[in-house]
């Protein structure tokens, strides 16, 4: 995951190659906070849901 973040450049998104939507989750709220633009972090943090969803609806199948 560390790498991926490390990685992760615009123009080469590399969280579609984390195993999970809740290492996605972590990486987008890690670029998120290390951005000076708001605007810039807010489009991040905006990814985070997506994949929160993914997890909460993996997690209520699971359940059932």
């Amino acid at each position: 995951m560390d790498r991926a973040i490390a990685e992760w450049r615009a123009d080469n998104n590399t969280f579609p190659s984390l195993p999970s939507h809740p290492q996605r989750i972590v990486g987008w709220a890690t670029l998120s906070l290390k951005r000076a633009d708001l605007a810039q972090a807010q489009e991040y943090a905006g990814h985070a849901p997506i994949h929160a969803d993914k997890t909460r609806s993996a997690i209520t199948r699971c359940k059932t």
